[in-house]
């Protein structure tokens, strides 16, 4: 990966992804190395990817105010996974390396399990990850499909880790439906409404976060996204997202317009425009620069060999 940086005027580079995969006697399939794990259903506010939103509870929600895809999009660590399906039902055992060197290293790696049962179009799921320096999580995860469209509810469970009787849990839960057309435009529809319960608003310390490494938005959230595929047989793309945080009113539109040139090349061009007061979550210029709004425009270029 490579990206610029107008403060430094400088270009910096890292490894994004790099993995190997193994089949074990034709069943169990193994992942090592460095990449993304998702978990749970959730496309646009997701709380029950334990492992991605977990290793990521830095700073990461300022450096993209403008487009919060970051809630759904795992961040790339150092994983070791293993799968075997049983029947209906598929378990996932997880091994995250440890990221301080100087620490023992299984007292410092994060651990998961993931539980799948699968009937009909039904699936539910239950999961867990502990890592010694987070916060211990369980999620619970169901999607079902009728008439075309996609429902599901997540939610997740967690304790506040400086106590060791577990006396505070904490409850989040988001659901959404998801519809693609099977025939005409090819249109893609996507609503999520999501409550925080372990970052509420004006809680605890005065900063909102009942969880020190919480997702950035508390209470509730909703996100909606439409996108209009290859329009007119065309190599062209269009979608309009919006997102809203309903604590502080604040939220963010984005319309893209993507270029997709077969399976090699992929062009995108987002226009992004937040809204809200200074301070609030997607607002984060001074009230003089800012006026309530703030927009900007952003250029991703994905090539895939």
């Amino acid at each position: 990966s490579f990206s610029y940086s107008k403060s430094t005027l400088a270009f910096s580079s890292g490894l994004a992804e790099f993995f190997a995969d193994y089949l074990l006697a034709g069943t169990v399939s193994n992942r090592f190395g460095l990449y993304g794990v998702s978990w749970g259903n959730a496309r646009l506010l997701g709380i029950a990817n334990l492992p991605g939103r977990t290793v990521s509870a830095s700073d990461l929600a300022d450096t993209v105010s403008l487009e919060p895809g970051w809630d759904a999009t795992p961040t790339p660590s150092i994983w070791l996974k293993s799968s075997m399906p049983i029947g209906s039902l598929s378990l996932t055992a997880l091994v995250g390396m440890p990221t301080d060197a100087a620490a023992a290293f299984m007292s410092n790696a994060g651990y998961g399990g993931l539980a799948e049962y699968t009937f009909g179009s039904t699936c539910l799921a239950f999961s867990a990850y502990y890592h010694d320096k987070f916060t211990p999580r369980c999620a619970f995860t169901i999607k079902s499909s009728l008439f075309g469209i996609d429902y599901f509810i997540d939610s997740t469970g967690s304790f506040y880790p400086d106590l060791p009787d577990f006396t505070d849990f904490y409850f989040a839960s988001s659901g959404g439906v998801y519809y693609k057309t099977k025939t005409g435009p090819d249109m893609t529809y996507i609503a999520e409404l999501r409550w925080n319960g372990e970052n509420v608003p004006g809680s605890g310390t005065g900063t909102g976060k009942l969880v020190p490494d919480a997702l950035a938005i508390g209470g509730w959230a909703s996100g909606l996204v439409i996108t209009w595929s290859s329009i007119g047989d065309s190599p062209f793309s269009l979608s309009g997202e919006w997102f809203h945080d309903w604590n502080d009113s604040s939220g963010a539109v984005v319309l893209a317009l993507s270029y997709d040139l077969g399976n090699s090349l992929g062009v995108r061009l987002g226009l992004p425009l937040t809204y809200g007061e200074p301070g609030s979550e997607y607002i984060t210029n001074p009230l003089s620069e800012a006026n309530g709004f703030a927009t900007g425009a952003g250029l991703v270029i994905t090539l895939s060999l």
